[in-house]
């Protein structure tokens, strides 16, 4: 869901264009949270978040893996990650087995909240391998 007017200017704008539309942003967070409604900021990321709800599904839980080939991109997801509530745990002794042996091998690390350097591994074979041995 893209939704303006989270600030008092902006929720005073609303009401000259969308009048009875326009109400406490506190009001529809509590109604998207209840929903699960997903909240984006921007029309590029409605855009991105349809593809990828689309590609993957609405996700079900708490739960995450992520694959990056940045630190940096790792330390992101941590921050927006406990910002939002999502679990990082760490993969399962037998997934990271299985991805260690997918992966090169200066790309050892695997942890939470982000495996680096696996989404660029050989042909994708380590997100392939994670999804074959399942959700650990």
């Amino acid at each position: 869901m893209l939704k303006v007017g989270r600030s008092d200017l902006a929720a005073r704008t609303t009401l000259t264009h969308t009048g009875s539309l326009a109400g406490s942003d506190t009001l529809y967070q509590a109604l998207f949270d209840r929903l699960g409604v997903v909240r984006v900021p921007t029309p590029s990321l409605m855009l991105e978040t349809l593809n990828l709800l689309t590609i993957a599904g609405a996700p079900t839980g708490q739960r995450l893996a992520a694959f990056t080939c940045s630190g940096g991109d790792v330390a992101m997801l941590a921050d927006r990650g406990e910002e939002c509530g999502i679990d990082f745990k760490a993969p399962s002794p037998a997934a990271s087995h299985k991805l260690k042996s997918l992966l090169p091998g200066h790309c050892n690390r695997i942890q939470s909240p982000g495996l680096h350097h696996s989404a660029v591994g050989p042909r994708g074979k380590a997100q392939a391998g994670l999804q074959r041995t399942g959700r650990g």
